[in-house]
């Protein structure tokens, strides 16, 4: 009897999002469910048969396809050699299907629009779009991003999340990398 009272217990917190002691998830984990959220394309991406201005959901676009999402929070971040990275990584995968993108969150929804400008005329091919997220002020409710890191870089595979990383000053793109190309292999 216990250990179904204690089981009905863990998978109701298990959907409330509370972890099976009982406290909430400060972020994404390893092995959640990565959930859809809306974004404005900026720029970037060229050939995606995305219009810049359209709102949409790239995660749900995506479907099932390994995934390196970026999203931004501080404008102290050089983010030139991050997109040099994830360029050369959508490349090094493009028949594994790797998609990406770069989002921005924050206070202002403005500016966050006039930094993703910014920043896509910074970089001259971003085989990625880059975009503010609907949820502006926090991102993605359900991605509960923290308001401490400057990047917080999700990969994911199969609509799961594999990895969080979370970065302050300079991205370590070599670590994300790693992270996504040990998760395609290993499916």
């Amino acid at each position: 009897m216990f250990r179904r009272t204690f089981n009905l217990i863990a998978i109701f917190g298990l959907v409330a999002g509370l972890s099976p002691v009982g406290f909430a998830h400060d972020s994404l984990r390893s092995g959640d469910a990565l959930g859809a959220f809306r974004v404005t394309k900026i720029a970037g991406a060229d050939e995606d048969g995305v219009s810049e201005g359209e709102t949409l959901c790239y995660r749900c676009r995506y479907g099932s396809s390994p995934m390196v999402l970026a999203f931004v929070r501080s404008d102290s971040v050089d983010l030139k050699p991050t997109i040099t990275a994830l360029n050369e990584l959508l490349s090094q995968h493009e028949d594994d299907r790797l998609r990406g993108l770069v989002a921005f969150y924050g206070d202002q929804a403005d500016a966050l629009r006039a930094r993703a400008e910014s920043l896509s005329s910074k970089v001259s091919d971003c085989a990625a779009p880059i975009v503010v997220t609907s949820d502006a002020a926090a991102g993605p409710a359900n991605y509960r991003l923290p308001e401490d890191h400057d990047v917080t870089i999700v990969t994911a595979i199969d609509s799961q999340v594999v990895s969080v990383e979370h970065f302050d000053g300079s991205v370590d793109f070599d670590r994300v990398a790693a992270s996504i190309k040990s998760a395609i292999s290993e499916s």
